[in-house]
């Protein structure tokens, strides 16, 4: 919504000067206007003026109309009101006391329609009540104020109180009092530096024939402040930070000052800047963050600049948020973005015990189990043959050798010359060559196919991760902390506990381009937007991370002004449009292919490779492992034959 704020000052002390263009001098007129107040015809009361205002703007009124007033104009307020002519119901009288108190009130009526208030003050509670405004960032985009004062030296204290100290956004008109319902009148506006300064807008007449439809044109009543597209070379501060593809800075000056020529925010800042004829000045905020409200009342931040009017907007792929909201204005939105989740590649899993990996621990159990039964078996029945003088019983080892052997492929020493003895071997040789043909051939899979880490492609993922030695991070001061920061339940809360809150600094980075050289660097997870991830991914090899299938928080990015600037139509405009020429789209891309990309080494394109002792250290492994034991069974066997042999 425009901003919608007309200050209207009644005095007693205008000079009788000619419409202009030249803003309020100080010198000489102060004398003029000091003998031009004591003319002032006494035949008009301030009441008649008021009522006149108040009919000749009656047609051109908002929803709401109010009077503030002090104890000095208590009794002009008294003489009016039996007088007037329009609507009382929608006419609200406020007392200067309270003043922020009835600042609050007004702006909770403001945020249903909009208002013109007339306010009948000293000029020094004039000056006060403004004061509270700025300080208390107390001001509505839709007050229109209209101060009214008879003091005589009030001109001079209204415009050196309020001459350049007025929030841009807030339109001032002074109606200074001449004589016999003659007033003269100013209206606020900026010059080239950003400063308020007050214009002559010409003189108005309550007695004359068009004085009711001139007085509105007068004081800007209808003017669309907004919509004016020449700002005649007002040199404006933009605050900005270094992220490409939005921005890239080409040098920092000694003063603190940026110069940046690439990237599609600087190319959609030259372009508005070019439209609405206007210069600008780039500046970094001190902390070099985004920027939020925090909890003890300050703003961080670009967002904190802007809502300070320290600068005139800020840009660089800044997204609006409702907290933001409260204390800046976002122009329409000109890109959108979603999060996802940025990882390291996963790395192949650990190939120590590869020769395990064909079957399950409960088939390698199984098979342990059928080899043991199997020679108990056949050594028994030996053994039963041997009573019954049908065979000679083998050693039981012998058994369990050779049907070990028969397991591996390497053979079988046992004779069988009953066929009780043949079943349970021909059997045994079946269910040798099955495990063996599975065994072989799951083998080659595990080792020409690596088995890799499971992925982190959700928010559900990152329990485990963390669990894994993780650290989640995410840049600070961000709608991407935020989002998590206020959730107070669901996925959200869950996700904000896995952040490292003891030490915040692992967890919450300065910069989006720190956190993807943090994923390469050490076990660390980083949530950032989709499209500039895997820019800054690109740069730094894309097969080296890993992006979630999942994203979620869809996101969108605007130019945050301060609240009731006048430029946040005109910079709509020329948003709309660029946007429905494709320009912003095209910029993007074409930063995006820019992006240096790493040379690609002459191994990570071969498409096969010989197998190397990674492939194969199980097989070694388990050979040393048998050295081991028959070394260990070696000692056994000449300690338990010394043993006996004493």
């Amino acid at each position: 919504m425009l901003s919608f704020c007309v200050l209207v000052v009644l005095t007693t002390i205008l000079p009788p000067v000619e419409s202009g263009t030249e803003f309020w001098s100080h010198g000489t007129e102060r004398q003029v206007l000091q003998q031009c107040s004591k003319r002032t015809s006494a035949t008009s009361s301030l009441s008649d003026d008021l009522r006149s205002i108040l009919q000749s703007l009656d047609a051109h009124l908002p929803e709401q109309v109010g009077i503030l007033f002090d104890t000095d104009y208590e009794d002009y307020i008294r003489d009016m009101w039996p007088h007037l002519s329009m609507d009382l119901s929608s006419l609200s009288i406020y007392e200067y006391n309270e003043t922020r108190k009835m600042l609050r009130s007004l702006i909770e009526v403001s945020a249903k329609s909009k208002i013109l208030l007339l306010v009948l003050c000293s000029p020094a509670s004039i000056v006060s009540l403004f004061q509270v405004v700025q300080m208390e960032r107390l001001q509505s985009h839709f007050i229109k104020w209209v101060l009214v004062a008879s003091m005589e030296p009030s001109v001079f204290d209204i415009i050196d109180g309020l001459e350049g100290k007025i929030f841009e956004g807030t339109e001032v008109a002074i109606m200074n009092r001449l004589c016999d319902g003659k007033f003269g009148v100013f209206a606020a506006q900026v010059d080239s530096y950003g400063l308020t300064r007050f214009l002559y807008k010409g003189k108005w007449n309550s007695k004359l024939r068009d004085g009711g439809q001139r007085l509105p044109s007068l004081i800007d009543i209808k003017a669309d402040i907004g919509s004016t597209l020449d700002m005649k070379g007002r040199r404006m501060t933009v605050a900005i930070l270094e992220l490409w593809p939005f921005v890239k800075f080409d040098k920092v000056l000694k003063d603190g000052t940026v110069e940046a020529q690439s990237g599609s925010d600087i190319l959609i800042l030259n372009t508005i800047s070019s439209l609405l004829n206007f210069t600008y000045r780039l500046v970094t905020p001190g902390d070099n963050t985004w920027g939020f409200p925090q909890p003890d009342g300050t703003i961080n931040g670009m967002i904190g600049m802007v809502a300070r009017r320290e600068v005139a907007f800020a840009i660089c792929g800044i997204s609006i948020h409702e907290l933001r909201k409260r204390v800046v204005d976002y122009t329409t939105m000109y890109s959108q973005g979603f999060l996802r989740i940025f990882s390291r590649a996963p790395k192949q899993k650990n190939r120590a015990l590869a020769v395990l990996s064909p079957f399950t621990l409960q088939v390698w159990i199984g098979i342990t189990i059928s080899v043991l039964g199997t020679a108990t078996v056949l050594s028994l029945q030996s053994k039963l043959l041997q009573l019954l003088r049908m065979e000679r019983a083998l050693n039981a080892s012998e058994y369990y050798f050779n049907i070990f052997r028969s397991l591996v492929a390497q053979g079988n020493l046992i004779k069988a010359k009953l066929w009780s003895q043949r079943f349970i071997l021909y059997f045994w040789y079946l269910f040798c060559l099955i495990n063996a043909a599975l065994y072989s051939g799951m083998l080659t899979a595990v080792i020409t196919v690596p088995e890799f880490e499971t992925p982190i492609d959700a928010l559900t993922d990152l329990a485990r991760a963390v669990k894994d030695g993780f650290t989640l991070g995410v840049t600070r001061e961000t709608t991407n902390e935020y989002i998590f920061k206020r959730a107070t339940g669901g996925i959200y809360k869950e996700v904000w506990d896995l952040f490292n809150h003891k030490d915040r600094s692992k967890s919450f980075v300065d910069k989006p381009t720190t956190g993807m050289k943090w994923i390469l660097e050490k076990k660390f997870v980083f949530i950032w937007y989709d499209i500039l991830g895997k820019n800054a991914a690109e740069g730094l090899g894309r097969s080296k991370f890993h992006i979630s299938r999942e994203s979620f928080f869809p996101d969108n990015f605007a130019i945050p002004i301060p609240p009731g600037a006048p430029y946040k139509e005109p910079f709509d405009k020329i948003l709309l449009k660029v946007i429905e020429g494709g320009l912003i789209m095209k910029w993007e891309n074409d930063a995006f292919r820019r992006t240096a990309k790493p040379k690609i080494l002459d191994e990570d394109t071969r498409k096969f490779s010989a197998f190397t002792l990674k492939h194969l250290q199980a097989a070694f492994f388990l050979l040393i492992l048998g050295f081991l034991l028959a070394v260990t069974a070696l000692f056994l066997e000449v300690l338990v034959t010394n043993l006996a042999s004493q």
